[in-house]
């Protein structure tokens, strides 16, 4: 009958706005849930940029206002030419490939502000969406150039203390030698007072070397009271 055609046709209209409501509750959702994502996050739809997440305007400085076009927008963000035209090819690949990548490159990136700072993405594609998400290894590649550092100074460390071991024994050969030629020297021998420069210079020398001993932590230090004034008379 009518009344029954005009029931069904109705309860095809609220299943159908029954289901445009889950839909826009499930975007709502999604929306929500990338907006809070402690991730940076950009939506792109085809070259342009569709959205972005707080923790990437946060992380980057730039707003949806500062990026449109990826051919406008790659300058802005890699200023070096070679930094540049690697992005712009991992990108190209992206779009051209149906689903996603596992790892990408590590690349400085610059901020809003000026500052360069070091993330890799991982990117997926579903249609013409491409979602990449950043990691920051700004802070990790600061460490790991701290340890090399550190690396460099146990080295340097190493090989000031092998020099001053090697340079402390031929100062003791000089003493010893200075010191027999003191005793076979008269008293008021003009050379006396030669060999008295001789002796200080030695001592100087020797103190050297064990501040490089204790540099290279192969001798312990042993701090010193000075008399200021007799120390500048010395030099």
């Amino acid at each position: 009958s009518a009344l029954e055609t005009i029931a069904a046709q109705a309860g095809i209209l609220i299943d159908r706005l029954a289901a445009v409501e889950a839909l826009r509750e499930s975007e709502a959702r999604q929306a929500q849930l990338l907006e809070l994502s402690p991730v940076p996050l950009a939506i792109l739809r085809g070259r342009r940029f569709f959205s972005l997440n707080r923790a990437f305007i946060e992380a980057s400085g730039y707003t949806l206002a500062d990026l449109d076009d990826l051919e406008r927008v790659l300058p802005v963000v890699f200023p070096e030419e070679g930094t540049r035209r690697q992005a712009a090819r991992w990108i190209d690949e992206l779009l051209a490939e149906p689903g996603g990548r596992e790892s990408v490159p590590e690349l400085p990136v610059r901020c809003k502000d000026g500052s360069t700072r070091w993330v890799s993405s991982r990117a997926a594609k579903i249609g013409d969406i491409l979602v990449v998400a950043f990691t920051d290894l700004t802070e990790r590649r600061r460490l790991e150039q701290q340890l090399l550092q550190a690396q460099k100074m146990e080295a340097i460390g190493r090989l000031a203390g092998g020099v001053a071991h090697d340079f402390n024994n031929l100062l003791g050969v000089i003493t010893l030698s200075s010191d027999a030629i003191d005793q076979e020297l008269p008293a008021g021998h003009a050379s006396r007072e030669d060999l008295g420069e001789i002796l200080t210079a030695v001592r100087r020398a020797t103190n050297l070397t064990r501040q490089l001993l204790a540099f290279s932590r192969k001798q312990h230090a042993t701090p010193q009271l000075l008399v200021l004034g007799e120390l500048v008379a010395g030099l």
